[in-house]
């Protein structure tokens, strides 16, 4: 049995008290501490809807998740979806082994050995491609240049491998880390130098490229050491500076930011200053120069006012600064910056420094 093959999604989210059983709601198991290991292990993939009877988030979500169960039915899917009451006391030991501290919790991708909380769609539909993207190949081969034309009109970030051959072991570690990192991002693989877009220098393989719509355009990596592969595709496939706003397709990139353990660089302006232009174009130059170990983001003051709040600043502040370092909870602030503020500030927190923080 391939088990735990692309295996347990585990869509974490609330429900409600007293389901209706109608008719899509035999199509999802329900699950508890007696017989979840055993219905995990008989399904090549099933995705598993943690939930608490006290939320009402669910109320909208439930009826997406069982007509999502009724169309894999009907279609003949091998995909199976399941729920478990993580909240009942017999069934916490399940929650905390796979994650679910919290509903929903804070983990969004697979980042360990534990199966990949599901995220993304929360319609039937969307919810039924999602989980058939995730239930299929990790990593697909690129059968033309379209095809990979087509993929990136699909979602901002590709990765592609390039081999010299499919057994080789540099194809083996890229479909590992692929498995892991799936639900991020969609991994490629060819044979063939020629099919990948014209960007860039030309390839020698095995390396691998990763395309996005944002910064150069590519990112390259010859490094197939499964962290230092893992880090290479973390790392460049989220934009120098993220934008801090509620647009959709900032989205991703804002939860792999401050999910991440590292510092975060925040500036927050009016987006209407005649010097504008020059903070973001200082801000972007000075993140070319930061290392890994730090993310930038921008934001427009007068529609993140929450977050000013948070670290204690008033729209009165801005042009201001924010440098958090999550390890320590510690954040250094600088008020009425300038754009040529910027690049000091940060090289100063690099060094230890503390001035006008």
């Amino acid at each position: 049995m391939a088990g735990l093959r692309a295996a347990l999604a585990l869509l974490a989210v609330l429900a409600v008290v007293g389901l209706s059983r109608g008719a899509d709601d035999d199509k999802v198991l329900s699950l508890d501490f007696t017989n979840f290991e055993s219905e995990v292990k008989s399904h090549d993939f099933i995705a598993v809807m943690f939930y608490a009877p006290w939320c009402g988030h669910c109320k909208r979500l439930e009826p997406e998740y069982l007509k999502a169960a009724e169309q894999l039915a009907e279609e003949g899917s091998d995909i199976v979806l399941a729920r478990v009451n993580g909240d009942e006391k017999s069934n916490k030991a399940i929650a905390r082994k796979y994650g679910v501290g919290g509903f929903p919790p804070s983990r969004s991708s697979a980042r360990t050995t534990h199966p990949p909380d599901v995220q993304g769609p929360r319609e039937a539909g969307g919810l039924v491609a999602h989980l058939k993207k995730q239930a299929g190949p990790a990593s697909t081969k690129v059968r033309s240049g379209s095809d990979l034309k087509r993929a990136m009109e699909d979602d901002s970030v590709v990765v592609v491998g390039l081999f010299t051959s499919l057994s080789s072991p540099e194809f083996d570690t890229f479909v590992s880390v692929a498995r892991d990192l799936r639900t991020d991002y969609v991994f490629k693989h060819t044979t063939d130098a020629a099919l990948l877009p014209a960007k860039g220098p030309a390839l020698s393989a095995p390396a691998v490229r990763l395309l996005k719509h944002f910064d150069e355009g590519f990112s390259d990596s010859e490094d197939f050491t499964p962290a230092a592969l893992r880090v290479f595709i973390e790392r460049h496939a989220v934009p120098r500076v993220v934008e801090f706003s509620q647009d959709p397709k900032d989205r991703p990139f804002l939860a792999q930011v401050f999910q991440a353990p590292t510092n975060k660089s925040l500036l927050f302006l009016s987006y209407s200053l005649p010097d504008a232009p020059e903070f973001r174009s200082r801000y972007v130059e000075a993140a070319q120069e930061q290392p890994d170990s730090i993310r930038l983001v921008i934001g427009e003051a007068a529609t993140n006012d929450h977050a000013l709040k948070y670290f204690g600043l008033a729209q009165s502040d801005t042009p201001a600064m924010v440098i958090h370092d999550p390890r320590y909870d510690a954040k250094f602030i600088r008020t009425h910056i300038a754009p040529s503020d910027i690049a000091p500030f940060l090289a100063d927190f690099q060094r230890g420094g503390r001035s006008g923080c």
